[in-house]
């Protein structure tokens, strides 16, 4: 007969197993949350929200409703309250689409002798009906080789930039329009070469949150030309050195005024978020709060197969229901409150968690963080740039924090002893790429925990089978440690605005 062991041996054995070689114990106060983040229940969850129920979870077909409903009851069934509308725990918002009327859509020049035909010509998303008009314009030929310092950069700002061919192939035009940080300068120019295919006008969609649209959404978005158009434009504006195509390079920017005249149609779709709160324990910290978040939605059904998104984002948000089930089962809770949020239409334009920063559950000014889970199970695996899933067996790339937290940084790194993942700087910025940008750009210190990039990516093979469990244990561990120190700690992490600095290697 095997003799038993007592209980806090086992599980310690059990525990110790879970972790990376050179771990240190959890604190005690959080051990038992700790050790009920574990493999059986993350594939429980994982293997429900990117199994065959929910077909990849699209918000355009009912999938993604139905794992809505599925993550709402597994926060009611752990004790998570409801924080969403009307005492649920869904957040109700509706999306706008308008889509243009082709052949009730032009762009023409206001004496009227240029003409553009849209869908011939060009192709615009726009937001609504009306003469919408078009910022100055000008034209820039930059060769390659060409001498560029001489080019007034500075008189583009706020136009409407066309260039040509060589322009939009000269690495060198490229890199001087960036700083040295790597931040577009003129953020408020838009740059446009020409077009090999205008896309199908009937693909064309301009979405936004109903009640919420973005304040820097411009009234005209995504637009493309052909080249017979921007040549259209440049003759009728009398750019010659943009049409000579010469060797010097040259700025044009002459006075000249388009106005596009749109017609669309609009429809709207409701949509819902998942909100749950763990209220704080502490009556003093308890209206502050600690956000972790991660979307629900993926693509679904496509052309090349289901899309079920077990990393992209199954992943995150099982990960998030894992820490949500170990706050609760640990008797030390949390001082601050704790949101969990279940993002819709990300994958679309970050939508869902526009429109929570919009109406939190909890005010902005008291969020002292946001944690964002987005694709924590694989290992990073690009062979071209000699990238190998086997070298990034323990690796996360948490480094978008050090653009804005600095303390934040420091709490992680400092939890991260717990665990023993490899902490990597990413070798881009992406804080916009994720829910992460809408709470960055309210200035709140902010993560986006991420393990890689793959060649599953949004594709039909990004399936449970390839999961790195024990990297996506130890993220969700990790996650929970630090967002319970968090939620504890008496003072809060600055939120620091800093250019994001790529590793050198």
């Amino acid at each position: 007969m095997v003799r038993r062991l007592p209980l806090l041996a086992w599980m310690l054995a059990v525990d110790a197993a879970a972790q990376y070689p050179g771990a240190k114990p959890p604190p005690t106060q959080f051990q038992v949350g700790f050790r009920s983040i574990e493999q059986n229940r993350a594939k429980d969850i994982l293997g429900a929200l990117a199994g065959p129920s929910f077909r990849g979870r699209s918000p355009n077909n009912g999938d993604f409703d139905r794992a809505a409903g599925y993550v709402a009851a597994r926060l009611q069934l752990i004790g998570i309250q409801p924080a969403g509308d009307d005492g649920g725990y869904f957040q109700h918002f509706s999306m706008t689409l308008a889509r243009p009327v082709p052949d009730k859509c032009f762009l023409r020049s206001s004496d009227t002798k240029v003409n553009l035909v849209f869908g011939t010509d060009f192709v615009s998303n726009v937001r609504d009906s009306g003469d919408l008009p078009i910022p100055p314009i000008a034209f820039v030929h930059a060769p390659v080789g060409a001498d560029l310092k001489a080019l007034p950069l500075e008189s583009l700002r706020g136009r409407w930039v066309f260039l040509s061919g060589p322009t939009d192939e000269n690495p060198d035009f490229i890199t001087y329009r960036v700083s040295p940080e790597g931040r577009e300068r003129l953020t408020d120019a838009r740059f446009f070469s020409a077009a090999r295919t205008l896309t199908d006008p009937s693909r064309l969609s301009y979405r936004y949150v109903t009640d919420h649209p973005r304040p820097e959404q411009p009234a005209i978005g995504v637009t493309s030309f052909t080249a017979d158009a921007i040549k259209k434009l440049a003759e009728a504006t009398g750019a010659s050195k943009f049409l000579e195509a010469g060797p010097v390079a040259s700025v044009e920017a002459p006075t000249f005024q388009l106005v596009l005249r749109a017609e669309v149609t609009k429809t709207v779709q409701n949509h819902v978020n998942v909100v749950g709160i763990l209220p704080g324990s502490d009556p003093r910290l308890k209206p502050e709060a600690v956000v972790i978040g991660s979307h629900l939605d993926h693509m679904g059904p496509g052309a090349g197969g289901t899309r079920f998104g077990a990393d992209d984002n199954a992943s995150g948000c099982a990960a998030n229901l894992l820490i949500a089930e170990g706050m609760m089962r640990n008797p030390v809770k949390p001082r601050r409150s704790v949101v969990f949020g279940f993002w819709n239409l990300e994958e679309e334009g970050l939508h869902g968690s526009w429109l929570y920063v919009c109406r939190p559950k909890i005010a902005l000014d008291k969020t002292v963080a946001y944690l964002n889970l987005d694709m924590v199970g694989r290992d990073e695996n690009r062979p071209r740039a000699g990238v190998l899933a086997k070298d990034n067996t323990r690796s996360v790339y948490p480094g978008s924090v050090k653009t804005n937290s600095m303390d934040l940084f420091a709490i992680l790194e400092r939890n991260n002893r717990f665990v023993g993942l490899t902490l990597k700087d990413d070798y881009e910025d992406r804080t916009n790429r994720s829910d992460t940008r809408n709470f960055f750009e309210k200035g709140i210190p902010t993560l986006k925990v991420f393990t890689g990039e793959h060649e599953d990516y949004h594709r039909a093979g990004d399936t449970l089978d390839k999961i790195n469990w024990t990297k996506m244990i130890s993220i969700a561990r990790w996650i929970y440690l630090s967002a319970q120190e968090l939620a504890s700690r008496l003072d809060r992490p600055r939120f620091e605005r800093k250019p994001f600095v790529p590793p050198k290697n």
